[in-house]
């Protein structure tokens, strides 16, 4: 996931996230396009689309979002153990033949 991060004159930041399989260098090109223009532009992300004035913007960061592994490190706290008693009384299938010794 990329977060891209928008940079204008007199205005608050504009944070982005996106899903786009594309490598950073080759995005950041993309987006590059965008500041060359003199029209106004859209750009369309995972986190929804921006309209923007290209003499307005001063500069673009496009960054990775690190992995979390928040799920992964959390411990487990529950098990489920079946006691003796409950596998003794679950019924058993036999598939073959019962009169062979295997």
């Amino acid at each position: 996931m990329k977060i891209i991060k928008i940079f204008q004159e007199n205005a608050p930041t504009i944070e982005l996230y996106d899903d786009d399989d594309t490598d950073r260098l080759n995005y950041t090109l993309e987006l590059k396009e965008v500041l060359r223009s003199t029209e106004v532009k859209i750009i369309e992300t995972t986190s929804g689309c921006v309209i923007l004035k290209p003499s307005e913007v001063k500069s673009i960061l496009v960054s990775d979002k690190p992995i979390s592994n928040k799920i992964i490190d959390e411990p487990v706290t529950e098990m489920i153990i079946e006691s003796e008693e409950s596998i003794d009384d679950q019924e058993e299938d036999f598939i073959g033949d019962k009169d062979k010794n295997v």
